[in-house]
């Protein structure tokens, strides 16, 4: 996750590139690539996930994808909000948010 945000950071003030990066893509074909629990930050959490044990199945792929979903969405409201003190609070609840959903 804090690559990720590494990332959005790095197209911060760049707002042509940050639209790309928070998720509008070229096509659906191109977003559904680049989705899926085995690339990205995805194929991170699921590794991560892996190496504690719990086994791959369509279940926890389907929860992989919500999560990442999530935080792309959440990661680009963070970054619309108008200071770096709001988008840091928005980025803590979604960090609790999501560890909480994966692992709790």
């Amino acid at each position: 996750m804090e690559r990720r945000l590494e990332q959005t950071r790095a197209v911060d003030p760049r707002p042509d590139f940050r639209a790309i990066a928070l998720g509008r893509h070229v096509s659906q074909a191109t977003r559904e690539r680049q989705v899926a629990a085995d690339v990205g930050p995805a194929a991170l959490v699921k590794g991560f996930i892996g190496s504690l044990g719990i086994q791959e199945s369509s279940e926890l792929d389907l929860k992989i994808r919500i999560a990442t979903e999530t935080g792309d969405r959440l990661i680009g409201f963070a970054y619309s909000q108008s200071t770096a003190e709001a988008r840091t609070r928005v980025i803590a609840e979604m960090k609790q948010l999501l560890a909480a959903y994966l692992f709790g």
